[in-house]
């Protein structure tokens, strides 16, 4: 279980990586999902900028194409999603948000 878990970890770290499209310091990662439906969002800091970014906004702020955000952004709920049901598969208890956070 904690294997398949660090790498969802993982994978979120690395879609949210990819769906910045500058260089950051930190991000801080919601999901919420609750019978395979739900949302996901970020809010991250641009290196040497002080304040944080808004993922919805990204698209708009950053001229980035909206289909292929999209796409980074259903693969962000979908592993999200993952990471709820191993917890359930192994009798952990359920939840309904995770919250997530990184610096370099």
């Amino acid at each position: 279980m904690e294997k398949k878990m660090n790498d969802l970890y993982r994978i979120i770290a690395e879609t949210i990586d990819q769906m910045i499209p500058v260089e950051w310091a930190e991000f801080y990662f919601n999901g919420e999902v609750e019978n395979g439906e739900g949302g996901v969002f970020f809010f991250f800091k641009p290196i040497n900028v002080d304040d944080y970014v808004y993922s919805l906004d990204i698209p708009n702020k950053y001229n980035i194409n909206s289909n292929e955000y999209n796409q980074l952004e259903n693969r962000l709920f979908k592993t999200t999603n993952d990471l709820k049901n191993i917890f359930l598969e192994n009798g952990q208890e359920p939840w309904f948000s995770i919250h997530y956070e990184t610096y370099l």
